[in-house]
């Protein structure tokens, strides 16, 4: 019996006895409880559970505003944003910058990316979320 033939049964037995892993999609938001198959339980598998990206979507919302921010997009507890600058020196006097407000945040080119962990508190997003904007005027400021 080859390998295919061997796994194929196998899953088939899975099935049988209720053991097949199907995906469940959730039917709400992203957050700290979900709605999966009408039924309303604690979300732990996501990357939200704590309910945290909220917070950090609202506190970042100001960068939206930003004349020389594009793209501002979140996933979870990720969130990133394209700056229009050409400066190639750019990356680093923005991680310079962010240093000097207390925030360890380092650019990939010119998309700068914020990744706390999921212990931050509600006071270290805000500070964040300043330390961010302070440093991309910082970094912008006298180039292009």
């Amino acid at each position: 019996m080859n390998i295919e033939t061997r796994l194929r049964e196998e899953l088939a037995d899975l099935a049988c006895q209720g053991l097949a892993r199907r995906r469940r999609l959730l039917q709400s938001p992203c957050g700290p409880q979900a709605e999966v198959e009408g039924r309303k339980m604690l979300a732990f598998a996501s990357n939200d559970y704590l309910g945290l990206a909220a917070q950090i979507k609202a506190a970042f919302a100001p960068l939206a505003g930003h004349p020389r921010v594009r793209h501002l997009r979140q996933q979870g507890m990720i969130l990133a944003f394209d700056v229009d600058s050409s400066d190639p020196a750019f990356s680093h006097r923005f991680y310079r910058a962010a240093l000097a407000q207390e925030a360890l945040v380092r650019p990939m080119g010119n998309t700068v990316y914020v990744m706390p962990p999921y212990i931050v508190s509600p006071e270290e997003i805000a500070h964040l979320a300043q330390a961010v904007a302070g440093a991309l005027d910082a970094a912008l400021a006298d180039t292009d």
